[in-house]
């Protein structure tokens, strides 16, 4: 079985890790249900299933302790020392990861496990160029806050970006599979509808989406 135990840490120190001043600050916050420590398949079993989902079942919502995980399979906090479970370089925290829901729109704080909100109106129909990303109950999107790496040339930035986004996917990829869901990691996305409707930061720029939901039948 997969153990996902939790570090959680208080007092983690967002500025120095290159989270402040980030989009919601001071908006409507929802604490996660704590990430369960054990799923369904074991690693080797996840990775055996792994596979892209493009067909979801509209209607069947995703349980909050499961969302929860794989939010904090995706990049949450895994170790004391406020560590992430994805890489990232030079260890600057410039990616960002947005839920788009029914219900809105919010970023995950990585840091403390909680939902930001960014927008109040459901974002799903109208952020992806593919019909099936809105029958997902969840869409997540990935961004990176360009800015947090300021000090590289842009290409290095939009390279370590994008090389980033990609850990996290596989990341969500495996934690979808164990708890029996489905995933795409997508490129079309609507880039200014992204901006608008997460009320993105300037030098944030959307990478991926990814359409999270139970697989319909075939």
């Amino acid at each position: 079985m997969i153990r996902w135990k939790e570090f959680l840490c208080a007092g983690v120190v967002l500025g120095a890790l290159g989270i402040a001043g980030v989009a919601g600050e001071g908006a409507d916050r929802k604490d996660l249900p704590k990430p369960k420590e054990t799923a369904g398949k074991d690693l080797l079993e996840a990775l055996r299933g792994r596979r892209s989902t493009r067909s979801f079942e509209a209607g069947k919502a995703i349980p909050d302790d499961i969302l929860a995980t794989v939010l904090w399979a995706a990049d949450g906090v895994n170790r004391p020392n406020g560590k992430h479970t994805s890489p990232c370089a030079v260890g600057a925290r410039y990616m960002r990861i947005y839920v788009c829901l029914a219900s809105g729109a919010y970023r995950y704080d990585q840091d403390a496990h909680a939902l930001i909100e960014v927008s109040k109106d459901d974002l799903r129909p109208g952020i992806g160029r593919q019909k099936f990303v809105a029958d997902a109950p969840a869409v997540l999107v990935l961004a990176s806050d360009l800015a947090v790496l300021k000090r590289f040339p842009l290409a290095s930035r939009r390279e370590m970006s994008h090389a980033t986004a990609g850990c996290i996917a596989q990341n969500v990829y495996l934690a979808a599979e164990a708890f029996g869901l489905g995933t795409v990691m997508a490129a079309g996305l609507k880039a200014d509808a992204a901006r608008k409707g997460l009320a993105l930061a300037k030098d944030e720029v959307p990478l991926y989406i990814m359409p999270l939901g139970y697989p319909k039948a075939e």
